[in-house]
Protein backbone atom coordinates (compact mmCIF):
# COMPACT_ATOMS: atom_id res chain seq x y z
CA UNK A 1 0.00 0.00 0.00
CA UNK A 2 1.10 3.58 -0.57
CA UNK A 3 3.26 5.37 1.95
CA UNK A 4 3.00 3.33 5.12
CA UNK A 5 4.84 4.50 8.24
CA UNK A 6 5.57 4.22 11.98
CA UNK A 7 3.24 5.51 14.65
CA UNK A 8 4.05 8.38 16.98
CA UNK A 9 3.64 12.06 17.65
CA UNK A 10 6.05 13.31 15.00
CA UNK A 11 5.75 16.95 15.90
CA UNK A 12 6.76 16.22 19.48
CA UNK A 13 9.73 14.19 18.32
CA UNK A 14 10.97 17.13 16.26
CA UNK A 15 10.80 19.54 19.19
CA UNK A 16 12.55 17.03 21.43
CA UNK A 17 15.21 16.55 18.76
CA UNK A 18 16.11 20.20 18.65
CA UNK A 19 16.13 20.47 22.43
CA UNK A 20 18.41 17.42 22.49
CA UNK A 21 20.91 19.31 20.30
CA UNK A 22 20.87 22.13 22.81
CA UNK A 23 21.46 19.68 25.64
CA UNK A 24 24.39 18.19 23.71
CA UNK A 25 26.13 21.54 24.00
CA UNK A 26 25.69 21.36 27.76
CA UNK A 27 27.16 17.84 27.80
CA UNK A 28 30.24 19.18 26.01
CA UNK A 29 30.62 21.82 28.71
CA UNK A 30 30.27 19.20 31.42
CA UNK A 31 32.93 17.14 29.66
CA UNK A 32 35.18 20.21 29.64
CA UNK A 33 34.67 20.56 33.37
CA UNK A 34 35.72 16.94 33.83
CA UNK A 35 38.88 17.59 31.86
CA UNK A 36 39.64 20.62 34.00
CA UNK A 37 39.15 18.61 37.21
CA UNK A 38 41.36 15.85 35.86
CA UNK A 39 44.01 18.39 34.93
CA UNK A 40 43.80 19.94 38.37
CA UNK A 41 44.49 16.65 40.13
CA UNK A 42 47.32 15.80 37.76
CA UNK A 43 48.96 19.15 38.43
CA UNK A 44 48.36 18.69 42.14
CA UNK A 45 50.41 15.49 42.11
CA UNK A 46 53.46 17.23 40.69
CA UNK A 47 53.05 20.64 42.29
CA UNK A 48 55.76 19.94 44.86
CA UNK A 49 58.26 19.06 42.14
CA UNK A 50 57.32 22.12 40.12
CA UNK A 51 57.12 24.27 43.27
CA UNK A 52 53.75 25.70 42.22
CA UNK A 53 51.65 27.35 44.85
CA UNK A 54 47.98 26.67 45.31
CA UNK A 55 47.23 30.17 44.12
CA UNK A 56 48.88 29.50 40.75
CA UNK A 57 46.99 26.22 40.38
CA UNK A 58 43.74 28.03 41.11
CA UNK A 59 44.46 30.69 38.47
CA UNK A 60 45.20 28.02 35.88
CA UNK A 61 41.93 26.24 36.61
CA UNK A 62 39.86 29.46 36.45
CA UNK A 63 41.51 30.47 33.18
CA UNK A 64 40.70 27.15 31.51
CA UNK A 65 37.14 27.16 32.87
CA UNK A 66 36.49 30.66 31.61
CA UNK A 67 37.56 29.60 28.13
CA UNK A 68 35.26 26.56 28.19
CA UNK A 69 32.29 28.42 29.61
CA UNK A 70 32.54 31.65 27.64
CA UNK A 71 29.18 33.41 27.61
CA UNK A 72 27.29 33.11 24.36
CA UNK A 73 25.92 36.27 22.74
CA UNK A 74 22.48 37.28 23.94
CA UNK A 75 19.50 37.38 21.62
CA UNK A 76 16.06 38.93 21.84
CA UNK A 77 13.18 38.17 19.50
CA UNK A 78 9.51 39.14 19.33
CA UNK A 79 6.81 36.99 17.76
CA UNK A 80 3.62 38.46 16.34
CA UNK A 81 1.10 35.61 16.51
CA UNK A 82 -1.87 35.89 14.14
CA UNK A 83 -4.56 33.51 12.85
CA UNK A 84 -5.32 32.48 9.26
CA UNK A 85 -7.30 35.71 8.76
CA UNK A 86 -4.49 37.95 9.97
CA UNK A 87 -6.11 38.71 13.33
CA UNK A 88 -3.89 38.75 16.46
CA UNK A 89 -4.16 35.69 18.70
CA UNK A 90 -4.40 36.71 22.33
CA UNK A 91 -3.28 34.51 25.22
CA UNK A 92 -1.62 31.91 22.96
CA UNK A 93 0.99 29.88 24.86
CA UNK A 94 4.28 29.73 22.96
CA UNK A 95 7.27 27.49 23.70
CA UNK A 96 10.84 28.61 23.07
CA UNK A 97 14.17 26.81 23.39
CA UNK A 98 17.57 28.37 22.66
CA UNK A 99 20.63 26.27 21.87
CA UNK A 100 23.10 26.59 24.75
CA UNK A 101 20.71 28.97 26.44
CA UNK A 102 17.35 28.88 28.14
CA UNK A 103 15.17 25.85 27.39
CA UNK A 104 11.42 25.20 27.46
CA UNK A 105 10.41 28.81 28.08
CA UNK A 106 6.64 29.28 28.00
CA UNK A 107 4.99 32.66 27.59
CA UNK A 108 1.59 33.90 26.50
CA UNK A 109 0.85 36.53 23.88
CA UNK A 110 -0.59 39.90 24.87
CA UNK A 111 -3.87 41.36 23.61
CA UNK A 112 -2.17 42.35 20.33
CA UNK A 113 -0.64 38.91 19.75
CA UNK A 114 2.95 39.87 20.68
CA UNK A 115 5.34 37.91 22.88
CA UNK A 116 9.10 38.41 23.42
CA UNK A 117 11.92 36.09 24.45
CA UNK A 118 15.48 36.83 25.55
CA UNK A 119 18.31 34.35 26.12
CA UNK A 120 21.95 33.58 25.35
CA UNK A 121 22.06 31.45 22.19
CA UNK A 122 24.70 29.55 20.24
CA UNK A 123 23.23 29.16 16.75
CA UNK A 124 19.44 28.65 16.66
CA UNK A 125 16.19 28.87 18.57
CA UNK A 126 13.02 26.80 18.18
CA UNK A 127 9.52 28.21 18.71
CA UNK A 128 6.26 26.30 18.82
CA UNK A 129 2.65 26.47 19.87
CA UNK A 130 2.55 22.66 20.09
CA UNK A 131 1.32 22.25 23.66
CA UNK A 132 0.79 18.67 24.75
CA UNK A 133 -1.85 17.22 26.99
CA UNK A 134 -1.12 17.68 30.68
CA UNK A 135 -2.90 18.39 33.95
CA UNK A 136 -2.37 22.09 33.34
CA UNK A 137 -3.49 21.92 29.70
CA UNK A 138 -5.92 18.98 29.29
CA UNK A 139 -7.34 20.14 25.94
CA UNK A 140 -3.94 20.25 24.24
CA UNK A 141 -4.32 20.94 20.49
CA UNK A 142 -8.05 21.69 20.49
CA UNK A 143 -8.01 25.22 19.05
CA UNK A 144 -5.02 25.67 16.69
CA UNK A 145 -2.81 23.46 14.57
CA UNK A 146 0.83 23.21 15.50
CA UNK A 147 3.37 25.57 14.00
CA UNK A 148 7.03 24.89 14.69
CA UNK A 149 9.78 27.04 13.26
CA UNK A 150 13.49 27.53 13.74
CA UNK A 151 15.26 30.88 13.77
CA UNK A 152 18.96 30.74 12.91
CA UNK A 153 21.80 32.82 14.36
CA UNK A 154 24.82 32.70 12.04
CA UNK A 155 28.15 34.46 11.39
CA UNK A 156 28.77 35.84 14.89
CA UNK A 157 31.81 37.78 13.63
CA UNK A 158 29.43 39.87 11.52
CA UNK A 159 26.16 39.70 13.42
CA UNK A 160 27.23 40.11 17.05
CA UNK A 161 27.86 43.57 18.46
CA UNK A 162 28.64 44.29 22.11
CA UNK A 163 27.65 40.74 23.02
CA UNK A 164 24.24 40.94 21.33
CA UNK A 165 22.95 39.29 18.17
CA UNK A 166 21.96 41.75 15.44
CA UNK A 167 19.37 42.67 14.45
CA UNK A 168 18.38 43.04 18.08
CA UNK A 169 14.78 42.08 18.81
CA UNK A 170 13.43 41.45 15.28
CA UNK A 171 9.67 40.85 14.96
CA UNK A 172 8.75 37.54 13.29
CA UNK A 173 5.22 36.70 12.18
CA UNK A 174 3.83 33.37 13.36
CA UNK A 175 0.57 32.17 11.80
CA UNK A 176 -1.67 29.77 13.71
CA UNK A 177 -4.38 28.10 11.65
CA UNK A 178 -7.53 27.33 13.57
CA UNK A 179 -9.13 23.90 13.70
CA UNK A 180 -12.51 24.49 12.12
CA UNK A 181 -14.07 21.20 11.07
CA UNK A 182 -11.69 18.22 10.84
CA UNK A 183 -13.33 15.21 9.20
CA UNK A 184 -12.52 11.54 8.53
CA UNK A 185 -10.76 11.04 5.21
CA UNK A 186 -8.96 8.41 3.19
CA UNK A 187 -5.43 9.59 3.97
CA UNK A 188 -1.99 8.15 3.34
CA UNK A 189 0.86 10.53 3.99
CA UNK A 190 3.67 8.27 5.25
CA UNK A 191 6.87 8.16 3.23
CA UNK A 192 7.36 4.56 2.16
CA UNK A 193 8.12 3.96 -1.51
CA UNK A 194 5.37 2.18 -3.43
CA UNK A 195 6.59 0.14 -6.43
CA UNK A 196 4.90 1.12 -9.69
CA UNK A 197 3.60 -2.18 -11.08
CA UNK A 198 4.43 -1.49 -14.74
CA UNK A 199 6.47 1.02 -16.69
CA UNK A 200 5.55 2.80 -19.92
CA UNK A 201 1.83 2.24 -19.36
CA UNK A 202 -0.97 3.79 -17.30
CA UNK A 203 -1.59 2.15 -13.92
CA UNK A 204 -4.70 3.12 -11.96
CA UNK A 205 -4.77 3.64 -8.20
CA UNK A 206 -7.86 3.43 -5.97
CA UNK A 207 -7.53 5.86 -3.05
CA UNK A 208 -10.47 4.42 -1.13
CA UNK A 209 -8.92 0.94 -1.30
CA UNK A 210 -5.34 2.24 -1.03
CA UNK A 211 -4.42 -0.19 -3.79
CA UNK A 212 -3.62 -0.45 -7.47
CA UNK A 213 -6.58 -1.36 -9.63
CA UNK A 214 -6.83 -4.68 -11.42
CA UNK A 215 -4.83 -6.46 -12.73
CA UNK A 216 -2.17 -5.12 -10.34
CA UNK A 217 -4.17 -5.01 -7.11
CA UNK A 218 -7.57 -5.12 -5.44
CA UNK A 219 -8.57 -1.56 -6.37
CA UNK A 220 -11.85 -1.07 -8.23
CA UNK A 221 -11.92 2.58 -9.30
CA UNK A 222 -8.93 4.54 -10.64
CA UNK A 223 -9.00 7.88 -8.82
CA UNK A 224 -5.62 8.68 -10.36
CA UNK A 225 -3.58 7.00 -13.07
CA UNK A 226 0.22 6.88 -13.02
CA UNK A 227 2.54 6.53 -15.99
CA UNK A 228 6.30 6.11 -15.56
CA UNK A 229 8.17 6.61 -18.83
CA UNK A 230 11.60 5.02 -18.62
CA UNK A 231 13.86 3.09 -21.02
CA UNK A 232 15.09 0.76 -18.28
CA UNK A 233 18.71 1.95 -18.34
CA UNK A 234 20.45 2.40 -15.01
CA UNK A 235 23.75 3.51 -13.54
CA UNK A 236 25.98 5.48 -15.90
CA UNK A 237 23.59 4.79 -18.78
CA UNK A 238 20.63 6.41 -17.00
CA UNK A 239 19.49 9.53 -18.87
CA UNK A 240 16.31 10.28 -16.96
CA UNK A 241 12.64 9.39 -16.76
CA UNK A 242 9.21 11.01 -16.59
CA UNK A 243 6.30 10.50 -14.19
CA UNK A 244 2.78 11.51 -15.23
CA UNK A 245 -0.37 11.76 -13.11
CA UNK A 246 -3.83 12.06 -14.64
CA UNK A 247 -7.40 11.92 -13.38
CA UNK A 248 -9.27 9.65 -15.81
CA UNK A 249 -12.91 10.40 -14.93
CA UNK A 250 -14.86 12.84 -17.11
CA UNK A 251 -14.38 16.42 -15.88
CA UNK A 252 -12.06 15.17 -13.15
CA UNK A 253 -8.79 16.99 -12.69
CA UNK A 254 -6.82 19.19 -10.33
CA UNK A 255 -5.42 22.65 -9.73
CA UNK A 256 -2.23 23.79 -8.06
CA UNK A 257 -2.14 25.76 -4.82
CA UNK A 258 1.06 27.62 -4.01
CA UNK A 259 2.08 29.23 -0.74
CA UNK A 260 5.17 31.17 0.30
CA UNK A 261 7.59 28.43 1.24
CA UNK A 262 10.04 29.36 3.98
CA UNK A 263 12.43 26.66 5.29
CA UNK A 264 12.31 28.43 8.66
CA UNK A 265 8.78 27.03 9.09
CA UNK A 266 9.76 23.40 8.91
CA UNK A 267 6.70 21.83 10.53
CA UNK A 268 3.28 23.36 9.97
CA UNK A 269 0.37 21.18 11.06
CA UNK A 270 -2.10 22.27 8.37
CA UNK A 271 -0.83 23.72 5.10
CA UNK A 272 -3.64 23.26 2.62
CA UNK A 273 -6.73 25.39 1.99
CA UNK A 274 -9.72 24.53 4.15
CA UNK A 275 -11.90 23.81 1.08
CA UNK A 276 -11.49 22.83 -2.55
CA UNK A 277 -12.74 25.33 -5.13
CA UNK A 278 -14.33 23.34 -7.99
CA UNK A 279 -14.24 26.24 -10.45
CA UNK A 280 -10.42 26.35 -10.24
CA UNK A 281 -9.88 22.84 -11.58
CA UNK A 282 -7.97 23.35 -14.83
CA UNK A 283 -5.44 20.49 -15.09
CA UNK A 284 -6.19 17.02 -16.39
CA UNK A 285 -2.60 15.81 -16.20
CA UNK A 286 0.55 16.71 -14.24
CA UNK A 287 4.07 15.79 -15.33
CA UNK A 288 7.34 15.48 -13.39
CA UNK A 289 10.72 14.58 -14.87
CA UNK A 290 14.46 14.38 -14.48
CA UNK A 291 16.46 14.53 -17.71
CA UNK A 292 20.19 14.41 -18.37
CA UNK A 293 21.56 17.47 -20.14
CA UNK A 294 24.70 16.54 -22.15
CA UNK A 295 25.68 20.20 -22.54
CA UNK A 296 26.02 20.76 -18.79
CA UNK A 297 26.76 17.18 -17.79
CA UNK A 298 24.00 17.41 -15.19
CA UNK A 299 20.35 16.51 -14.78
CA UNK A 300 17.55 19.00 -15.32
CA UNK A 301 14.63 18.56 -12.94
CA UNK A 302 10.94 19.40 -12.94
CA UNK A 303 9.73 17.77 -9.75
CA UNK A 304 7.15 18.50 -7.07
CA UNK A 305 8.03 22.07 -6.07
CA UNK A 306 8.27 23.17 -2.46
CA UNK A 307 5.29 25.20 -1.34
CA UNK A 308 2.96 23.33 -3.73
CA UNK A 309 -0.25 21.38 -3.12
CA UNK A 310 -2.57 19.83 -5.71
CA UNK A 311 -6.32 19.88 -5.04
CA UNK A 312 -8.20 17.35 -7.16
CA UNK A 313 -11.66 16.11 -8.15
CA UNK A 314 -12.48 12.47 -8.88
CA UNK A 315 -15.41 9.99 -9.13
CA UNK A 316 -17.55 12.42 -11.05
CA UNK A 317 -21.25 11.69 -11.63
CA UNK A 318 -23.63 13.15 -14.24
CA UNK A 319 -27.40 13.35 -14.68
CA UNK A 320 -29.32 12.30 -17.78
CA UNK A 321 -28.72 15.74 -19.29
CA UNK A 322 -24.96 15.31 -19.00
CA UNK A 323 -24.61 17.85 -16.19
CA UNK A 324 -22.12 17.26 -13.40
CA UNK A 325 -24.08 16.52 -10.23
CA UNK A 326 -21.61 14.66 -8.03
CA UNK A 327 -17.87 14.42 -7.33
CA UNK A 328 -15.34 13.71 -4.60
CA UNK A 329 -12.57 16.12 -3.62
CA UNK A 330 -9.13 15.69 -2.11
CA UNK A 331 -5.56 16.95 -2.00
CA UNK A 332 -2.03 15.75 -2.70
CA UNK A 333 0.82 17.09 -0.59
CA UNK A 334 4.41 17.37 -1.72
CA UNK A 335 6.38 14.39 -0.38
CA UNK A 336 9.37 15.10 1.85
CA UNK A 337 11.70 13.81 -0.85
CA UNK A 338 11.40 13.24 -4.61
CA UNK A 339 7.97 12.09 -5.81
CA UNK A 340 9.56 9.17 -7.68
CA UNK A 341 12.81 7.23 -7.74
CA UNK A 342 14.31 4.03 -9.13
CA UNK A 343 15.63 1.51 -6.64
CA UNK A 344 17.13 -1.83 -7.68
CA UNK A 345 15.71 -1.45 -11.13
CA UNK A 346 12.13 -0.86 -9.92
CA UNK A 347 10.45 2.57 -10.16
CA UNK A 348 8.74 3.80 -6.98
CA UNK A 349 6.30 6.61 -6.28
CA UNK A 350 5.54 8.70 -3.19
CA UNK A 351 2.06 10.18 -3.28
CA UNK A 352 0.72 11.67 0.00
CA UNK A 353 -3.02 11.84 -0.76
CA UNK A 354 -6.22 12.75 1.13
CA UNK A 355 -9.73 12.02 -0.17
CA UNK A 356 -12.97 13.33 1.34
CA UNK A 357 -15.43 10.40 1.64
CA UNK A 358 -18.58 12.51 1.16
CA UNK A 359 -19.80 13.35 -2.32
CA UNK A 360 -19.82 17.10 -3.13
CA UNK A 361 -18.21 18.00 0.21
CA UNK A 362 -15.21 20.25 -0.50
CA UNK A 363 -13.80 20.14 3.04
CA UNK A 364 -10.04 19.33 3.04
CA UNK A 365 -9.45 19.44 6.79
CA UNK A 366 -8.44 15.95 7.88
CA UNK A 367 -8.84 14.55 11.40
CA UNK A 368 -5.76 12.33 12.04
CA UNK A 369 -7.64 10.36 14.68
CA UNK A 370 -10.25 9.18 12.15
CA UNK A 371 -8.38 7.83 9.15
CA UNK A 372 -10.65 5.69 6.97
CA UNK A 373 -7.66 3.71 5.67
CA UNK A 374 -7.21 1.10 8.38
CA UNK A 375 -4.10 -0.43 6.82
CA UNK A 376 -2.05 2.76 7.19
CA UNK A 377 0.25 2.65 10.19
CA UNK A 378 1.35 5.76 11.99
CA UNK A 379 0.22 9.31 12.57
CA UNK A 380 -0.85 11.16 9.43
CA UNK A 381 -0.60 14.95 9.47
CA UNK A 382 -3.76 16.89 8.57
Amino acid sequence: MLLLGGRGRLERMKIVGYIAISKTCRIIIQFSRSLVCSLFFRIKRIRHDMKLSRHILFCIMISIMSGCLAQQPEAMITLHVIDQDGKPVENAEINASFSYGREAIRKKTDCHGFVSFCSPVLDFAVFSNAIYESVRNPEAHDKYYKNIFRYMYTSPSKNVKDGKWQPWNPTIEMVLKERIKPIPMYANERQHDEPIPARNQWCGFDMMKNAWVRPYGIGEHADVEIYHEWDGKQGKEYTGSTLKLRFPDKEAGCYMVQFDYDPMYYDVGFQSPYHAIPSKIDLKEVKFYEKYNPETGRFDYNLFQKGTIYVFRTRTRFDTQGRLVGAYYGKIYRPYVSIFNIWRGIPHIRLPFYLNPTENDTNLEFDPERNLLKNVRGYVDP
